[in-house]
């Protein structure tokens, strides 16, 4: 418990610096050198951020939570970047596909139409839609994590072995981050985002109530993000 408290504060501040780092991206003007500077910097900025955020957090939940194995994280910051560029081109992958697929799902409907006969094939592309989905929000990630903690276990050779990637892509292993991804953040986000209780008083409860709804769901979904490092993390 006390483990997965620690990797939930490192996670929850991480994510914190990250977004706080992307905000100040988004509001740095462009329009000269040193601001185009100031964004490469901001960009650099959230790469490490973001990097050390999941690096530790794999390094905790494998060699407990120590300053060699920060140390060992922070050094490895740049092992992050492999399976962030992978998960990236995977994501943007999968994103064509899924266009592609509501592009023509009328050429579809009309191919199924006349080959089986099948006068709705609404279910079937909803089925495949969510497969695709549940590829680049879970399987993906979840992946790109056990192959972040075997570079930097085990360093950059092998880069890849048979063993991660069977545990990467292991059914029970991809249950428990489907499990933990959908009631952690899905659920959360689904039906907590826009409740609000009746009869809030329009004043300044309603955004206090929102500020500590919001808390409370991203403490939940660090929570699972460290829940899911920890079935990602190297095995000692």
């Amino acid at each position: 418990m006390t483990a997965l408290a620690i990797c939930t504060a490192w996670i929850l501040g991480g994510l914190a610096v990250t977004g706080g780092l992307f905000w100040a991206f988004l509001n740095t003007p462009e329009s000269t050198v040193w601001a185009l500077a100031a964004s490469a910097l901001l960009l650099l900025a959230m790469y490490v951020a973001i990097g050390l955020t999941w690096s530790g957090a794999l390094m905790g939940w494998s060699r407990g939570w120590s300053r060699p194995a920060l140390g060992r994280a922070l050094r490895g910051t740049a092992a992050f970047l492999p399976p962030l560029l992978v998960a990236a081109a995977a994501w943007w992958l999968v994103g064509r596909v899924l266009s592609w697929v509501g592009a023509y799902a009328g050429e579809i409907g009309a191919w199924f139409m006349v080959q089986f006969g099948w006068a709705d094939i609404g279910p079937l592309l909803s089925a495949v839609g969510y497969a695709l989905n549940w590829c680049r929000m879970v399987v993906v990630p979840f992946a790109a994590l056990v192959w972040l903690g075997v570079l930097l276990d085990r360093g950059w050779r092998p880069l890849f072995d048979r063993a991660s990637i069977r545990r990467a892509f292991a059914p029970g292993n991809l249950f428990i981050a489907t499990l933990v991804f959908v009631a952690t953040i899905v659920l959360p986000l689904t039906y907590g985002t826009y409740w609000m209780p009746r009869g809030l008083p329009v004043s300044w409860v309603e955004p206090a109530f929102a500020a500590i709804k919001f808390g409370v769901m991203a403490l939940i979904a660090a929570a699972g993000l460290s829940v899911i490092a920890s079935v990602a993390a190297p095995r000692r």
